[in-house]
């Protein structure tokens, strides 16, 4: 695949610079340099951007707060006057 760039004098010269100084083709520079920047800011996604292997990572905790009861927002009121201490705080014993 061929794509045009286009970078100042300055940026040029000191690929050009480095391509010699290593013995390789500027294109070989260029190309080198693009997939290694690609690859850092966007890891693992394909052309379509679908990463390849994602886990959600909150998939453990998913239901770790189900306590199976589905009428505690309805008896909130009844629930935390249960769990008030005769102290006036909430605790346990």
């Amino acid at each position: 695949m061929s794509i045009t760039i286009t970078v100042s004098e300055k940026t040029e010269e000191k690929i050009r610079r480095q391509a010699a100084k290593v013995g390789q083709e500027v294109s070989e520079i260029v190309t080198n340099l693009v997939e290694e920047v690609w690859e850092e800011r966007f890891p693992d996604e394909d052309v379509n951007g679908a990463s390849e292997e994602y886990v959600n990572p909150f998939i453990p905790f998913i239901g770790m707060g189900a306590s199976g009861k589905t009428d505690t927002s309805t008896r909130y009121k009844e629930i935390l006057m249960d769990e008030i201490d005769k102290r006036g705080g909430f605790g346990g014993s």
